[in-house]
């Protein structure tokens, strides 16, 4: 069968597996996720609800932690292609395709690299796809709501292309760009990841060509687009993280027998005695079938000089048990910034599942090479793969029936904005599209600084102190206040938002009044218009735009002729 119809044949059976496996998430389109999908959907709404309803380009959400920025927040998905699916379809629904298309790239990736990168048969491949992609990690993040964590899926695609070595250019802008989606997809997590992950594989491609200098250059082109494309991301990210820094404490360690456990149960107690986290963070179920293949792979990949893949998941084993000692891999990476802020190693089972789904693809292929009846071993192949599909789809139903929170609120909005403090958990995803707010920060996100002074109720939200003067009139939108004020002698005027550095007024500048956005202004009567817009948005757009040509250039170039491979 030509390569290219057997791709496009799994691919319809990634999708037909993947709508199978999530369909209680998909029976009630409305419904919405548990857990951190409520934080996923407000921010979402917030930056739906600010292009829908008011015209404006998302870089403020005033509905969160009494208003936080949409631009520097690194979870931010507002410039992932999926997003701008609710705009057809709605937010709720635009993130359920959005999660089942992360499955469906999981599932080809795996498959994509087992046959071209391994020349594996196409059962062997599917087996190794489904271990993967169907597997208990990816299953916990798309019930708990890691959106953010969906580029991983991205992984095995990345390491197809490095192992390419036809065009190194073309390859590595590739590659560069598959690390811009994951930050503009807010790959909190998956980037950072990626770079770990991008040195390991151009490490063992080096080792193999002899070519460091290669190698190099790779890394170079990659990084390099993700510096210049990812611009309008990272420099916005780094200035809020430099502001509100987030490291976190190195405290979880894991056992043997843990481990055997995130692999083997197929069901646990959601607290997980003796760490601080609960199971959604270690539920990495691929079962025992897979295990079992893993381990016949292990001589079948070292028979065919693939080392690389026991050294793999060894170095990614290693970091993902954790606080081991202070010498242990995990904790030395733990000094370095940026990996500093990640606290949950078991996390690292992403990597490790992936290096178990090959090695059990390459031992999928040993039993049918073995097979006495050459003529059965598309029949075998099939029976293991479908048998792996099977267990991992039904191991995972109890997680994905998670899918059963309340649909967001078809509630009239407000027409002044103002916050609130009513049952948090219940109302937050349906904030933006209310016109409500809350002084209240999702529990595990940024440290954002609210502050103490902000006022509850439908009040106006700007006030003059002293009491000198009068608000006549004012509006809000979430990036704006305007306001007619009149003051009989120089005062304050204090609005019902956090301060943030990228205000601006045509009053002056903003100042901070115990955290609270603050103007202070002349006596006299003024039109007022305080509007959020950081300077470095403007500057950090263009690099990301020419960046963006510059790299489409080199993806969609014309392929150079070769000849055929030695």
């Amino acid at each position: 069968m030509p390569i290219g119809r057997e791709r496009l044949l799994f691919s319809l059976l990634a999708l037909l597996v993947a709508t199978i496996q999530w369909w209680p998430m998909l029976r009630d389109p409305a419904a919405t996720g548990f857990g951190d999908w409520q934080m996923i959907h407000h921010n979402w709404e917030a930056a739906l609800v600010s292009l829908q309803r008011f015209g404006e380009w998302p870089l403020w959400d005033p509905f969160h932690c009494g208003g936080v920025p949409i631009l520097g927040n690194p979870e931010s998905q507002l410039y992932a292609p999926w997003f701008w699916l609710s705009f057809l379809i709605g937010s709720v629904l635009a993130v359920k395709l959005m999660l089942i298309g992360h499955v469906v790239i999981a599932l080809t990736g795996v498959y994509a690299l087992c046959r071209g990168g391994y020349g594996l048969r196409p059962a062997s491949a599917a087996l190794g796809a489904f271990a993967w992609g169907c597997s208990g990690w990816f299953v916990w993040d798309g019930a708990g709501g890691h959106a953010t964590f969906f580029p991983f899926v991205f992984a095995p695609w990345l390491s197809l292309w490095v192992r390419r070595e036809r065009e190194p250019l073309r390859e590595a802008a590739g590659v560069g760009a598959l690390l811009v989606l994951t930050l503009f997809e807010g790959g909190t997590y998956p980037l950072p990841y990626f770079v770990l992950w991008l040195a390991f594989e151009l490490g063992c491609s080096a080792w193999r060509a002899r070519s460091p200098i290669a190698s190099l250059r790779f890394a170079a082109v990659s990084l390099g687009a993700v510096a210049l494309c990812g611009a309008v991301r990272l420099v916005p990210i780094y200035l809020t993280l430099e502001a509100h820094p987030r490291a976190v404490p190195n405290d979880d360690a894991l056992s043997l027998p843990d481990v055997w456990n995130m692999l083997t149960a197929r069901s646990h107690a959601w607290r997980v005695p003796g760490h601080p986290f609960v199971w959604a963070e270690y539920g990495s179920y691929v079962g025992v079938l897979v295990l079992s293949l893993a381990a016949l792979g292990v001589p079948a990949a070292l028979r065919r000089g693939r080392l690389q893949l026991l050294l793999g998941l060894g170095v990614w084993s290693s970091l993902m048990l954790g606080n081991l000692g202070p010498l242990s891999p995990f904790s030395l990476l733990h000094h370095l910034p940026v990996y500093d802020s990640l606290r949950v190693p078991s996390r690292f089972a992403v990597f490790v599942t992936l290096y178990l789904a090959v090695l059990a693809a390459h031992g999928c292929e040993l039993l049918l090479q073995r097979t006495p009846r050459p003529a059965l071993a598309p029949v075998l192949g099939a029976l293991l793969a479908g048998g792996v599909c099977v267990d991992l789809a039904t191991a995972s139903w109890s997680a994905v029936h998670l899918w059963n929170e309340a649909p967001l609120s078809t509630a009239p909005s407000r027409e002044q904005f103002h916050l609130v403090q009513r049952d948090y958990y219940r109302n937050y995803a349906s904030y933006p599209r209310l016109n409500l707010g809350t002084p209240i920060c999702y529990v595990g996100g940024m440290n954002w600084p609210v502050s103490g002074a902000l006022w509850m109720g439908p009040t106006p939200q700007l006030r003059v102190q002293p009491a000198s003067g009068r608000v006549l009139k004012w509006s809000q939108t979430p990036h704006s206040l305007r306001a007619e004020v009149e003051l009989d002698r120089p005062g304050r005027l204090i609005a019902n938002q956090n301060f943030a550095p990228g205000f601006r007024s045509n009053m002056g500048e903003p100042v901070a009044d115990r955290g609270l956005l603050a103007l202070d202004l002349p006596a006299g009567k003024h039109a007022i218009e305080l509007r959020y817009r950081p300077r470095e948005l403007a500057p950090s757009a263009a690099v990301s735009g020419l960046g963006l040509c510059g790299l489409g250039l080199l993806v969609f170039k014309r392929r150079t002729r070769r000849g055929p491979p030695a």
